[in-house]
């Protein structure tokens, strides 16, 4: 298997449908993978955190922190008019290279590459939406525990996709807790909705997305210190970084755990000590652990009101992390590889703890 093998998919999805809403009920249609089989039609529990969850789903999705070179072609074309001394053969340069990495050199026939859509696994346990971020270093699965955070009125088990786009986010923005809210997944229309139009999409999916996956598991089996801390710890964390901007490495947050002692978090390169109000940490010898790419977090300041506790596990320095966040009903779990310009389908460190080959594996 090479960095440049794809693996050709189609993708059917039926026309969205506005939410039919009044005072006391909210229903949406989110429409599902015509192809594959899977349907739901449930009432949440609590819509608030259900709407919370599906936007940071959204978000993690979305998620970009690669470092991204300007375009500096308008202002070479601006010192050129001014007659300052930039060559011709410099805007030409920039030019044929933006050509060539953004617009169209490719052949109309070639499909181009693109990660699956969020994966949905319904079945007896709950609602279970899977993605990665558009870096590929973030994954998180946000779990709906059946007969807690909804009560299912129809149901048939399977795994398929979502599209998530704007009219979609915008429909799930307008959840609120104080009326009765459905969610239907179906492949087809909304109950009641207008029109059946079903659009195809194929798409070339790269197969070091779909090894990503295997790579998730395999860091699951390795052994990791794990610990707890508060809500309210990782919130300070966030909220110091969004108040801060490193400007000199190191850029890492840095975990110092004491048996019998509760966790420390030290963000550096400031050396700021956010004292743990979680419980003590449960291990048997101190260590501090760093980890890096730690602006990822923020995907997860809009759960954090909702949080009963965050379980962190650390599998080394440099290394992926898991954060699993408890929202009582539900549950949706964080996994960062080692720092945000390695994704996951990146790391090698794991592939032989995957049984069988890699290439056969992904064949599958």
């Amino acid at each position: 298997m090479s960095a440049t093998d794809v693996a050709e998919v189609k993708l059917r999805y039926a026309a969205a449908t506005d939410p039919v809403s009044d005072d006391d009920s909210f229903r949406l249609h989110l429409p599902t993978d015509a192809v594959r089989g899977g349907s739901l039609v449930a009432t949440f529990t609590r819509p608030g955190v259900a709407r919370d969850a599906l936007l940071t789903i959204a978000d993690v999705l979305a998620s970009d922190l690669r470092f991204k070179a300007r375009d500096r072609a308008d202002y070479l074309a601006y010192l050129i008019a001014q007659g300052k001394r930039v060559s011709n053969e410099v805007w030409e340069a920039q030019k044929s290279y933006l050509d060539e990495k953004y617009g169209g050199v490719t052949g109309a026939a070639e499909t181009p590459e693109s990660p699956l859509d969020p994966i949905v696994t319904i079945d007896e346990r709950g609602l279970a939406i899977e993605v990665f971020s558009a870096d590929e270093s973030a994954y998180a699965r946000l779990l709906f525990k059946s007969g807690a955070a909804y009560q299912p009125a129809s149901r048939s088990d399977g795994t398929t996709h979502i599209t998530i786009d704007e009219a979609l986010l915008r429909g799930i923005g307008r959840m609120r807790s104080y009326r009765a809210t459905t969610l239907e997944l179906s492949p087809g229309a909304a109950a009641g909705g207008a029109g059946d139009g079903v659009s195809e999409r194929d798409i070339a999916v790269p197969l070091r997305w779909l090894r990503a996956f295997g790579q998730v598991q395999a860091a699951t089996t390795l052994p990791a210190r794990e610990f707890e801390i508060a809500p309210i710890d990782l919130y300070n964390v966030l909220l110091t970084l969004r108040m801060r901007k490193a400007k000199t490495s190191p850029r890492a947050l840095r975990y110092e755990l004491v048996p019998g002692e509760k966790p420390r978090l030290v963000l550096e390169p400031w050396d700021l000590v956010v004292e743990g109000t979680g419980p003590v940490y449960q291990g048997a010898t101190p260590i501090v652990v760093r980890t890096w790419g730690r602006n990822r977090l923020t995907t997860l300041a809009r759960l954090l009101p909702h949080t009963k506790s965050v379980k962190v596990r650390l599998v080394g320095a440099g290394l992926p992390a898991y954060y699993v966040l408890d929202l009582g009903d539900s549950e949706l779990t964080l996994a960062l590889s080692g720092w945000t310009d390695s994704g996951w389908a990146g790391i090698a460190t794991f592939d032989l703890l995957v049984a069988g080959e890699i290439d056969e594996l992904l064949a599958l």
